[in-house]
């Protein structure tokens, strides 16, 4: 009887050790606010944070959010402090210093300007030459944009931008379309006929998570990440999200 007990003592202490030792992979990643994508002012931080934690879910792993402005975030991410970054879109100079996973999502982009509808005739950035753009520091754009040889006024901030192209500081400012549509009608509702957007300049662009090249096993979570958005698109799951996000 007493070596029975010494038995069981002995085999819920394992099992306790066990459920310590073993603990669920937990990732945290910076999001920009970009409403109405992204928010922690919205149900589950928004649609693009929906789908990222429930693709990581899928696989086992948890997912802490934070809000920090671009340029910080990308630091944190680049030092290896943090696992990702998101929304990002993928450029060459940008994928020497990050991984990147599947896209999640797609965005529409144009150049926006304030005042009267211009009848632009735009083919390509060397059009705008001449023009002051406005850029948000730390955007994958910087270096088209110089490569193009623009002239570029950074701020750290999309809503200055606006402000900016309100005030005709700028000419032209490339932003997403939704995000943008939000932007003008929540902070210059009695002025939003006078924001248009140059219709060529239209660009569908992948969102993906920029990932840390110095975050521990990041590679591996990176897979993980790919394989869990895979299978939520396959079990409907991803579909399900988009629905419940536009009804």
């Amino acid at each position: 009887m007493l070596l029975f007990a010494i038995c069981c003592c002995t085999f819920y202490a394992f099992v306790a050790n066990a459920a310590e030792t073993t603990t669920t992979p937990k990732v945290t990643i910076a999001a920009q606010d970009l409403m109405p994508w992204l928010s922690p002012q919205l149900e589950n931080k928004g649609l693009y944070a929906n789908i990222v934690t429930t693709a990581f879910k899928e696989v086992g792993v948890e997912v802490e959010i934070i809000f920090a402005p671009w340029a910080r975030a990308m630091k944190l991410v680049l030092e290896g402090e943090i696992f990702a970054l998101m929304p990002a879109f993928s450029t060459p100079e940008r994928e020497k210093l990050f991984f990147f996973s599947d896209a999640f999502s797609q965005e529409s982009n144009a150049f926006y300007y304030y005042g009267p509808i211009r009848d632009f005739k735009y083919k390509g950035l060397e059009d705008l030459k001449g023009y002051l753009i406005g850029g948000t520091s730390g955007y994958y754009y910087t270096q088209l944009f110089n490569d193009a040889g623009l002239r570029v006024d950074y701020t750290n901030s999309d809503i200055n931008n606006f402000k900016k192209l309100s005030k005709r500081y700028i000419d032209f400012f490339f932003y997403s379309e939704i995000p943008a549509a939000y932007i003008i009608s929540t902070h210059f509702p009695k002025e939003k006929e006078h924001f248009h957007i140059i219709e060529n300049s239209r660009r569908l662009f992948d969102n993906k998570l920029m990932v840390s090249k110095k975050y521990k096993d990041s590679q591996e979570l990176l897979r993980l990440f790919n394989q869990g958005l895979s299978q939520i698109k396959e079990n409907g799951k991803y579909q399900a999200l988009l629905s419940k996000h536009h009804d």
